[in-house]
């Protein structure tokens, strides 16, 4: 199978992801006080830090992600092509 079917890349759907992303990280700023603690749960919002990073440089993120992450035998197994 060619390398560019094996992928389904949806830009507006990543544009959505990063504009929900924006939205959350907007809200939390506009939220934060010093000495708050930020925890952001899961991939769902994986760019939510950084982006609150650059807004609220100070600010005490944690990050959590529910799902495993797959153990390097995962990828070993994967095709390289």
């Amino acid at each position: 199978m060619p390398a560019d079917r094996r992928v389904n890349y949806d830009e507006y759907a990543w544009d959505a992801y990063v504009a929900a992303n924006e939205a959350f990280a907007q809200r939390i700023a506009a939220e934060y006080q010093a000495g708050d603690i930020v925890w952001v749960h899961d991939y769902h919002l994986l760019l939510v830090p950084q982006m609150l990073r650059k807004l609220v440089p100070d600010a005490h993120i944690g990050l959590f992600v529910h799902a495993p992450f797959p153990s390097s035998e995962i990828f070993r197994c994967l095709p390289r092509e």
